[in-house]
């Protein structure tokens, strides 16, 4: 959960914060929405405008966070993993099952092969994203666990280089 804050009061200087951020990470749509907040009485954050509840569709006006829970959510990572596939065959699915915990992901190719890259098993030949050769997938303020890749790339051999940070 990222926000953006400012001090009105409590323990130290009465000066602004620099905002964090303007929004806010929903895990329930894995999607980042508007969000606003401010820093109170030392230790204790109010965000307000969640965005609605995708369960229940009840928007929640403000609500409490410790401070301390809000800086675990933007923790950068620290532990960067390098993984290299070999792939001898075009046109053939191969896994690689992601690190758990993960929070930054780049996945690319080491030629100039056009890569299908898929979350699901058997579905890097009918839906999936096309990574053309010479660029890269990257996604940052992520929090996955359990998941894994699934690509085929359109000529080989070649090889695919896969970096996580955890």
């Amino acid at each position: 959960m990222l926000i953006s804050a400012s001090k009105t009061g409590g323990v130290g200087n009465d000066q602004d914060l620099a905002p964090v951020a303007n929004y806010i990470w929903n895990t329930s749509t894995l999607m980042w929405e508007k969000a606003t907040g401010s820093l109170s009485g030392g230790s204790s954050v109010t965000v307000t405008n969640f965005p609605a509840d995708p369960a229940t569709g009840t928007r929640q006006d403000t609500g409490n966070a410790s401070l301390a829970s809000i800086l675990t959510e933007v923790t950068l990572s620290t532990a960067p993993v390098i993984t290299n596939i070999s792939v001898p065959t075009a046109a053939t699915e191969v896994s690689h099952a992601l690190q758990t915990n993960l929070r930054r992901l780049m996945v690319k190719v080491r030629g100039l092969a056009h890569m299908q890259l898929a979350f699901v098993s058997t579905e890097s030949s009918t839906k999936y994203i096309t990574i053309p050769g010479g660029s890269m997938y990257h996604e940052d303020a992520i929090k996955l666990s359990g998941k894994t890749l699934y690509f085929q790339l359109n000529s080989a051999p070649n090889v695919v280089e896969i970096l996580e940070w955890t």
